[in-house]
């Protein structure tokens, strides 16, 4: 108690003498002043520390009232002067509406007559943070000042490099961000930055894997949006994937059949009724081929049939079980569909049309559906089935699905790149379903490469070691 109210009697004059000095009492708040004063001594902040950083800020506080302080309050405090940039000067009243280059003649009448600062020398004016002379000052864009000898991009597609000179000249040359970059707004600048994607994936059984990473299992056998851009956004190049599950043999779940990408007016399907070709706009057709003036282009890349399009968009099937949409990071935050939002939110990609979140993925399934094939339905009729401890210890051996995540196995270099638990798990579930089926574990073995690849990891041969019936 006794250090306590000899802090405050210390404060309590501290602050007194020092506003007193300034001469400019009604601007102060002594209370919250003298409270600040007592907490920092109380943490043990040295008195010279204190009386140097606080009262700096309460003379700012005076002096920005409209008060002229009366007199230069580090000399009878003894704390040192600011460090000023080159050419300037510390001034304790100083006005607060200096010359600069982007206003040269400044104000007669400025709201803020006397500021602590550091004023440019005759001669120089403020760029920036910098005082140089008058000769060296840099260009107005559009109202904004840009220092000399910088560079920015003067429209929304990144293809005019604007650079300005001193005397305020301003040029551009007309360019474009290289490869492996795209245009885009970070933290406020506009720049060519790298370019990320997302990838969502549906394999097997159908497993799905959102943008954002969240997995989920949907049987539905009708025609669902798999990914979609917001009707909201008006600025990106909008497109629409569909896919229809159909059911196996047992007719105990399903695989992706069909997959249809509509963009630029066309509608492209890759379905498994033709294999290594596709339907462009109802006409069956051979593959590689290019469309709208080549900003689509169809081609084959291993198993799978490719849809690129010229924003940066790739939909991948392999006329088989697996699908997936690849999609450039200025998407981020604009799609919508069973692949999620693409909002680095994994939590929320289980968002229905109208923007709830769904309980079950039958649910979800149901929300994204756009068509009613006869006699599909929205997922499992009852309970979907499972498999007991027995069936999954078995089939998490290497002799199966444990190749995925063996150390030493053909996939062992792409574990760091891609994680193999969720691969493993649709595997294990996959092969159990369909009573030790090695086609439904080649389904997923396939799955895991393509996801690998995609990564540019390294795979090796594993076709050979696993038998096939």
């Amino acid at each position: 108690m006794v250090q306590k109210l000899e802090k405050q009697i210390f404060c309590s004059a501290l602050i007194k003498n020092f506003v007193e000095l300034l001469g400019c009492q009604p601007a102060i708040d002594s209370s919250i002043s003298i409270s600040t004063c007592m907490l920092d001594l109380c943490r043990g902040e040295a008195v010279n520390t204190y009386l140097c950083s606080t009262l700096q800020g309460l003379a700012d506080i005076c002096q920005r009232s409209g008060a002229k302080a009366g007199s230069n309050w580090r000399i009878s405090t003894q704390c040192p002067t600011p460090k000023c940039p080159e050419n300037s000067n510390y001034e304790f009243c100083g006005s607060g509406c200096p010359a600069t280059c982007a206003n040269p003649n400044p104000p007669t009448k400025c709201n803020v007559t006397c500021v602590e600062t550091c004023v440019c020398k005759d001669g120089f004016v403020l760029s920036g943070t910098k005082c140089v002379p008058k000769a060296q000052c840099g260009c107005l864009y559009e109202g904004h000042y840009v220092e000399a000898g910088a560079s920015f991009w003067g429209d929304e597609t990144c293809k005019k490099r604007y650079t300005c000179s001193a005397g305020g000249n301003l040029s551009y040359n007309e360019t474009r961000c290289p490869a492996g970059q795209q245009c885009q707004v970070v933290e406020g600048i506009r720049g060519c930055y790298p370019v990320n994607y997302a990838t969502c994936m549906v394999s097997g059984d159908p497993h799905f894997v959102t943008f954002d990473g969240e997995r989920y299992n949907f049987q539905g056998t009708c025609a669902y949006q798999m990914a979609g851009v917001s009707s909201n956004q008006t600025s990106l190049e909008h497109f629409s994937v569909v896919l229809q599950n159909n059911g196996q043999d047992k007719k105990i779940g399903s695989v992706v059949k069909l997959v249809e990408v509509k963009v630029y007016g066309y509608t492209i399907i890759i379905s498994k009724d033709n294999p290594a070709a596709v339907v462009v706009n109802g006409e069956l057709s051979n593959l590689p081929m290019t469309l709208n003036s080549n900003k689509l282009q169809l081609y084959r890349n291993g198993w799978f049939a490719v849809i690129e399009i010229d924003s940066g968009v790739k939909v991948y099937y392999d006329w088989n079980s697996i699908a997936f949409v690849t999609v450039p990071s200025k998407y981020m935050g604009a799609m919508q569909g069973l692949c999620g939002n693409y909002n680095l939110n994994p939590k929320d990609d289980m968002q229905m049309r109208d923007g709830k979140q769904a309980v079950a993925s039958e649910e979800l399934g149901q929300s994204w559906k756009v068509a009613t094939i006869p006699g599909c339905v929205d997922g499992c009729s009852g309970p979907c089935p499972s498999c007991n401890t027995t069936q999954k210890e078995t089939y998490n051996t290497n002799s199966y699905c444990g190749i995925i995540s063996d150390p030493a196995g053909p996939f062992r270099d792409c574990h760091s790149n891609v994680d193999p638990t969720g691969f493993l798990n649709d595997c294990v579930y996959d092969v159990c379903l369909y009573q030790g089926s090695r086609n439904m574990q080649c389904k997923t073995l396939t799955a895991y490469t393509a996801a690998c690849q995609l990564k540019g990891a390294t795979v090796y041969s594993w076709r050979c070691s696993v038998p096939i019936k």
